[in-house]
């Protein structure tokens, strides 16, 4: 073995380890933002929903009317 290549793989190994370490908190706090996204896009489509159906319901009941 080379003088100092020990030394030289533990501080490769150190900088991979964090290196890890900082993409998986990066990716934790990804997914954390896109789990919130994907909340609040559910919470909006839900009132559109329920918008759309107040909106058929109004048509129904005046389409009704004018006959």
């Amino acid at each position: 073995m080379v003088s100092g290549e020990p030394d030289r793989l533990r501080t490769r190994l150190d900088r991979e380890h964090r290196a890890r370490l900082e993409a998986e908190s990066i990716a934790e706090r990804v997914t954390a933002q896109l789990y919130a996204a994907n909340r609040e896009i559910e919470r909006a489509n839900a009132v559109l929903e329920a918008a759309n159906q107040s909106l058929r319901d109004f048509v129904a009941i005046a389409s009704h009317d004018l006959r």
